[in-house]
């Protein structure tokens, strides 16, 4: 990666804003195995802005390119609420994205507008469920949920879905100079703990 350098304010306390894109070797996406994604998106009062637009941009990249055809994608927003399975009109989903499931995603996201209260435990939950749930066929394919939020939670605790989360591969990702952590490092350390169970559990089963 280019080193970055702000020559007017070199010497100053300052902010900047970078987007970085991390690649890896090409394999061709016949080789990689088929992959369910679900993306939790924010799309609360406190995401209005740049929040809300660079979300948009880093889920258009995404869709457009990282992508494989026969991956599964679910988008699914929240704001006070999470649209129910029954709601198509306020999700996405698609068990495979040919180019047409595809440029429907980018113009999903492309309509997304900011809105209502942060309820970060109903967008996990509707996620999780579709994993659980909602893939049909699928349930043998590798999984991840993209939670994408400021975190600013004033409704609704997330820390409930611990349990549940901790069953699952869960990335998540801030937006905004303000976003709070604190959502993101519960998350982070439900997964830990879960994955110290199971090596634990192993351990006994092979030593015995």
């Amino acid at each position: 990666m280019k080193a970055y350098h702000n020559k007017d304010a070199s010497l100053c306390h300052h902010t900047e804003k970078l987007m970085v894109k991390v690649s890896g070797p090409l394999t061709g996406k016949g080789d990689t195995a088929r992959l369910d994604i679900v993306f939790v998106l924010d799309t609360s009062g406190s995401m209005r802005g740049n929040k809300l637009e660079d979300m948009k941009r880093a889920m258009t990249e995404f869709i457009v390119h990282k992508l494989g055809d026969r991956d599964g994608l679910a988008i699914i927003p929240f704001n006070s609420t999470a649209p129910a399975p029954a709601d198509k009109e306020k999700r996405f989903t698609a068990l495979s994205l040919n180019k047409s499931e595809r440029q429907k995603a980018v113009e999903f996201v492309r309509k997304l507008r900011a809105d209502g209260n942060t309820n970060i435990e109903a967008g996990l939950k509707a996620g999780l469920e579709y994993l659980d749930k909602g893939r049909r066929g699928n349930l043998h394919n590798a999984s991840c949920i993209f939670l994408m939020s400021d975190g600013h939670e004033n409704v609704g605790k997330a820390s409930n879905l611990d349990g549940a989360v901790a069953d699952h591969s869960v990335v998540t990702f801030g937006f905004g100079e303000d976003s709070d952590e604190k959502v993101f490092i519960m998350l982070y350390y439900a997964c830990i703990i879960m994955i110290m169970i199971m090596i634990f559990i192993i351990t006994i089963i092979i030593s015995k």
